[in-house]
Parts: structure tokens; sequence; C-alpha cells
């Protein structure tokens, strides 16, 4: 599939510019950070705050997704009105089913979801999602919100600035940079973080680094999550005996199709991010990004089990004697950009080309009375593209204009 998107707008500016006088340095040491109003991007592709922006905006910050304490999208936006995330735990009851193996299957913007809302990270599209017998691929687990610095949702249309998938909304992500973590006349920063999450037992572990020498400037960011089956207030195992009836007979034995305990299971993952800039002159600067994260769930599906009694098991060839499950999930991003600001008589500017590349596997066996059952999915995405826009302003007013293509 190819996609052609050319865009241009005109905005008035809102506020006027003035001249501003660099203050000279406190000799007693660096003054504090000063703390500036959010930004989205995401809007009108060019940096507005949310107030001004002519849509519904909102933007988290790092600060906000640590003081929310969220691990995933679906805890990012479960206080925000319009927006919610779709995810249910893995209870298939046969190799044929899917309820919960997408995961967090993404976002829904006023009732309105799937691919019909657009997600890009570092303005690469995620990879699509996909639903099909017995597979069903999410794409809310591409995204490894401890190595974003910003979310931004945009609620309603965003056709006319990205293209058909925006239908709905778009939901940016972007990740860190050297100079997030580099402070003011420093050359190296740091920082680590580990998480607990009771829900599901989940184990959050992440370290950043990243360094600066001369015109170059360096970052190397980790994630790994281990967590286990969600947690509920469920007490049915499905062992418990009662009476059964299979066929035309009725006699004690075990359903456990009754189960309310959730499914055993198991997942992890890693996340990777890697940059490396180059400022090759005032205004001018070289990015190329390594972006990759691999996820494995691993599940014992009891409830799939087939009724049977307490003296004889089951007899009818396609009774499900046990049934388990693994996935996997994969995907890796190259990307290498050239930004300048305020220079050859544009306020800002970006030429990106990338290739992306996505995997999901979902095996699942049955292990029946007769011949057990394998059922062995794989989805693959593969896209690469290409991206620039430019912003200048002229005679009080604003111009964007530029393209995206991708196949």
């Amino acid at each position: 599939m190819r996609s052609l998107l050319v865009t241009s707008g005109v905005a008035a500016l809102l506020i006027a510019a003035g001249p501003a006088l660099a203050a000279e340095p406190d000799a007693a040491g660096p003054a504090d950070p000063t703390e500036l109003a959010p930004v989205s991007v995401l809007a009108t592709r060019t940096g507005v705050t949310p107030q001004e922006a002519p849509a519904t905006v909102t933007v988290f910050s790092d600060r906000d997704i640590e003081a929310m304490l969220a691990t995933d999208i679906k805890d990012l936006v479960r206080f925000e009105p319009g927006v919610s995330v779709v995810s249910q735990p893995a209870r298939f009851g046969a190799a044929l089913g899917t309820a919960g193996r997408a995961g967090n299957e993404g976002f829904t913007i006023r009732g309105i979801g799937g691919d019909r809302v657009l997600m890009i990270v570092d303005g690469v599209r995620s990879p699509d999602g996909f639903v099909f017998g017995a597979q069903s691929v999410g794409r809310g687990g591409y995204a490894d919100l401890d190595l974003m610095k910003s979310v931004e949702i945009l609620r309603g249309p965003a056709s006319a600035l990205y293209g058909s998938d925006g239908v709905a909304g778009a939901v940016s992500f972007t990740t860190r940079d050297p100079a997030d973590l580099i402070r003011a006349g420093e050359t190296f920063g740091a920082r680590a973080r580990v998480g607990y999450n009771s829900a599901d037992e989940g184990l959050t572990t992440s370290a950043v680094i990243a360094g600066r020498n001369g015109a170059l400037s360096g970052l190397l960011a980790w994630t790994g999550r281990d967590a286990s089956e969600t947690d509920n207030q469920g007490s049915v195992t499905g062992e418990e005996v009662r009476d059964v009836t299979i066929g035309a007979v009725t006699a004690p034995g075990y359903n456990y199709a009754l189960r309310t305990l959730p499914n055993p299971q198991e997942s992890t993952s890693d996340a990777w991010l890697g940059k490396l800039v180059w400022d090759v002159a005032p205004g001018h600067s070289l990015r190329f990004t390594y972006d990759s994260i691999q996820s494995d769930m691993d599940a014992v599906v009891l409830s799939g089990r087939a009724t049977r009694f307490v003296t004889a098991p089951p007899t009818s060839a396609t009774a499900v004697l046990n049934l388990t499950a693994a996935d996997t999930t994969e995907r890796t991003r190259f990307s290498l950009d050239w930004r300048l600001t305020d220079i050859l008589g544009f306020e800002r500017g970006q030429v990106s080309i990338y290739q992306q590349d996505s995997t999901t596997r979902q095996y699942t066996f049955e292990d029946r009375v007769a011949v057990d059952r394998i059922r062995d999915n794989t989805f693959d995405n593969a896209v690469r593209g290409m991206a620039a826009d430019f912003t200048r302003g002229f005679g009080g007013h604003r111009l964007t204009f530029g393209g995206d293509w991708s196949e």
C-alpha cells in the first residue's frame, strides 16, 4: 500500500515577537530552569499551546505520565473524557478464539476506534491492527511510555493534516532526546526508575543515560516489564465438584467454563531507544534513531478445558484436555532526520526518512482427546517512507507546508 499526502496551511500570528535579550549567567551558578507551558504540534503541525489549537488537544508530558503512575496507554487515558482504550485479559475458549489476545487494542476517540485513529511515534505511523479468524492484533502495545517525553491526543478529524487514518482523531508519541536529560553546562545525564503494579504483580525497570561531546550527543534507554495475570475478585476455579451434564448423562464433575479466576498468564517486554544527534552547524542538526520493542505472553487457558466427570475423562474426540497460548510481538524502527531552525528563511523545518518492521506471532496448542490442534498465525507489517514539513513566517502570517510518502 502506498500513500502520499501533501499539506499546507496559513494562520495569523497571535502574538507579536519582541526583541529578546540574553541575560548574563549568574556567577554563583546556573539559574533554576523555567518550566514552560506545554506545546502541541499535532493539531496544526506547528508549535502552539493547547489553548491556541483549533481543536481539542491534550498534552501529557513525561512528568504527567510519571505522576499518574501510568504503565500503559490504558492507564494514561483513564481520566480523559471521550478517550478510551479497549483491553481485556486472555480468555479465549479454543484455538480459534481471540478474546484478549490483542492486549491494548488501541485508542477509541468519541466512539470511533481501530485504524480510524491515527497513531504515530516520532512522526512514523504505528503498525496496523489486524483481526481475522484466530488472530487478533492490537496497535496499543508498540509504544512504551517510559521512553516517551510527551504524548498528544487530538480529538476530531485530522485527515486534512495526516491523511485518511485520522478520521476520529490522532495520537502522537514523542520519544526522549539527549537534550532532555543533559542540563545546561553539563555533559552527562542519567535517570533510573522502578515501578510496581499490584493489579498484575507487574514490575517495571527502566534506565536512561545521555552524554554530549562537542557537537555530538547520544542517548540510550531501556525499559523492562514483567507481569502476571490481572487480579480480580473471582473465586471459582472450575474444579469445584458439581453436577454437570454431558450428552444425556448428569453426574458430579468439573465445569471449567464457569471459572471466574483469571487464567494463569506471564508477560514480559523489553523496549530499547537509541539516539545520536550531530549539531552540524547553528540551526542544523542530524539525528539517527533506533527504536525497538519485543513483548511475549504465555497463558494456560484453564477456562477452555472441556467439561468432564469426576470418575471419567472426556470421551468426545474434540474435547479439550488442555489449552496453552504463546504470543510474541516485535517492532523495530530506524529513522534519520535533518532539522533546521531559523535558517534559510524558515522558522523551522524537518526532513526524515524511516524504515519500520513489525511481526506478531500467536501460537495456540490444544491437547485434545483425538488429534491435537495447533494454530500458528503470523502477521508482518513493514513500512518505509519519507516526510518533510517547513514553517515560514511573512507579513504577520505563518505558512506551513510539506509532504508525507510511505509504502
